[in-house]
């Protein structure tokens, strides 16, 4: 992942050094900010933890299928009891007698007779040793869970997809985040080249001046009035040099592009045209999260009334050393075993009447979410609106204002207008632009507000942009 991020900081390194090339006009704003936004979402901390998350949900719904694999085991132990389990001891005296017995028969004497002294007899084993070592291998495998298993299945399922959607909501955030720090470092290019105008407007009079000065038709007072002005333009410059410093810091903090790449980002800002029409609540992967919470409840309800239902298990085992093994011990063994919980103490309904209340809860959270997400997507629509007719105001008033420049430059060079008018002016144009700079970003984050209001934000970026998940 390191690799790729690299690969991406070179490509926006790249782009940026074309765009240079090719004057600010032909930047390729789309790419750049694509590029930002693909290494924000891969660098974005948050994002990583709720796509953890998801990956972890996703992992409970492999553990509850795995159930169904067989568990297969090897023990083994080693134990010394206090003496050899034996029989009592007038069994053992009957046993060694029912040998002589019978080895009497065999070889054809009388019972009465006594058994020749060169013939012995076996003595009675022991039913166990003291010492005693085993090594076994056994297993387990369920073969019927009361239907707790696909219902676990059903719940984690359920629980991954409300954890995707929160991770897409994430994402959305972090997207709203780099567009709206890109749009004001569009801003704050655009404000430097109007107080660059701005400069020039006045460097231009301030020649004029000086040699009106020169002449006897200006005073000292209006060189003063000038290089006040200048001042002021410097103040505003310095805050704008530290505004873009801290916006490329917030970009670097999101993207984790070098600091280096991003200042040669000089974006363009132009007003933000809508491509959706149509726009609701019910596309938030909030509520959408929520909902699948809810049906994850269901389930757990389910799984705890599974506990009254039979579960069915297959079972074996083989002993690999046979030797201590007791009269008594099987040397292997297999079977099917069912256990049927009649009365649990009530505790399969606790859980089950617990999880119904969970349901009751985010049902209420989803209510009360809609209907403050509704509210606030109604507040979204009015503000693009306003925003939109306020964007349209301030480019009328930058074009009076620009009008008014001219005509005042052209009357105090003909003497027609003093000079504060005329400077009066020429801040006024720039105060002009400056709002209708403003008035362009604000109708852009009324926009991007709306798309993320509707959560409509996520996917409508990855298509405009062609962002990959």
């Amino acid at each position: 992942m390191k690799f790729e991020l690299q690969q991406k900081q070179l490509l926006v390194f790249i782009i940026l050094f074309i765009s240079t090339l090719n004057g600010v006009a032909q930047q390729n704003d789309t790419l750049v900010l694509k590029m930002l936004i693909e290494s924000s979402l891969e660098h974005s901390q948050s994002v990583k933890i709720m796509q953890a998350k998801e990956q972890s949900a996703l992992y409970d719904k492999r553990i509850a299928s795995m159930t169904y694999l067989p568990t297969i085991s090897l023990g083994a132990s080693y134990t010394r009891l206090n003496d050899d389990i034996r029989l009592p001891s007038d069994m053992e005296n009957l046993l060694i007698g029912s040998q002589a017995l019978l080895i009497k028969e065999a070889l054809g004497l009388p019972f009465s007779m006594p058994l020749p002294q060169e013939i012995p007899l076996t003595a009675v084993p022991p039913l166990q040793k003291k010492d005693i070592f085993k090594a076994n291998i056994s297993g387990q495998m369920v073969l019927f869970s009361g239907l707790k298993i696909p219902w676990a299945r059903k719940a984690s399922e359920h629980a991954a997809k409300a954890s995707k959607l929160l991770t897409e909501q994430e994402s959305a955030t972090v997207i709203k985040n780099v567009v709206e720090t890109f749009d004001k470092l569009a801003v704050v290019a655009k404000s430097a080249k109007t107080l660059n105008s701005t400069e020039l407007y006045l460097n231009e009079q301030e020649r004029f001046v000086l040699k009106a000065f020169k002449n006897g038709l200006a005073t000292e007072l209006d060189l003063k009035k000038i290089e006040l002005a200048k001042l002021k333009l410097e103040a505003k410059q310095i805050e704008l040099n530290e505004a873009r410093e801290l916006l490329i810091a917030r970009l670097h903090q999101l993207s984790s592009v070098d600091i280096q790449t991003l200042t040669a980002i000089t974006p363009t800002l132009e007003l933000f045209p809508l491509t959706v029409t149509s726009f609701n609540v019910s596309a938030r992967k909030d509520l959408q999260a929520l909902e699948e919470a809810i049906v994850a409840t269901d389930y757990k309800r389910k799984i705890a009334y599974s506990e009254y239902l039979p579960k069915i298990v297959a079972f074996g085992k083989k002993e690999l050393i046979t030797e201590d093994l007791s009269t008594f011990d099987p040397e292997w063994y297999v079977g099917i075993g069912v256990k049927w919980t009649i009365f649990d103490g009530l505790n399969a309904r606790n859980t089950a009447q617990k999880a119904k209340l969970e349901r009751v809860v985010l049902e209420n959270k989803k209510a009360q979410a809609t209907e403050l997400l509704e509210l606030n997507l109604t507040k979204m629509k009015l503000n693009l609106s306003k925003n939109s007719q306020l964007a349209f105001v301030a480019k009328k008033q930058e074009e009076v204002s620009q009008k008014a420049f001219y005509l005042s430059k052209k009357q105090y060079e003909n003497g027609l207008i003093t000079l504060n008018d005329f400077l009066s002016s020429v801040l006024d144009l720039e105060k002009a632009k400056l709002e209708n700079i403003q008035a362009i970003y604000q109708q852009r984050a009324s926009v991007i507000s709306l798309y993320e209001a509707s959560g409509k934000l996520y996917d409508s970026a990855l298509q405009l942009l062609n962002i990959t998940k």
